[in-house]
């Protein structure tokens, strides 16, 4: 999570899209294809299984607890979930709540 100013974070936004998060949607469909066949050996399978059910879980979080805090966009791969905080929030209210 990158909690910052949004001049910093609109900065972050060029890397951001170079790292693919402007989405390559011909390679997503292609990877999407072969991951819905068989020809991926089982432990693949399990560990996707695993990846959506922790995805799901953290999404479940953000919209039970951000709500109304925050915008986002859930990821169609990876594990990188970009917020955008409609209102600034105060770096020791969220280092407050943080294990």
């Amino acid at each position: 999570m990158i909690i910052a100013p949004a001049t910093f974070i609109t900065r972050l936004k060029p890397g951001q899209e170079g790292l693919g998060a402007d989405k390559d949607l011909a390679l997503e469909a292609s990877l999407r294809s072969f991951m819905n066949t068989l020809q991926q050996p089982l432990h693949v399978r399990k560990f996707n299984n695993k990846y959506r059910r922790s995805m799901s879980f953290v999404l479940e979080l953000i919209n039970s607890y951000l709500s109304g805090f925050v915008n986002y966009c859930p990821p169609t791969a990876g594990f990188g979930i970009w917020l955008n905080f409609h209102k600034p929030v105060l770096k020791e209210r969220v280092e407050s709540i943080l294990p």
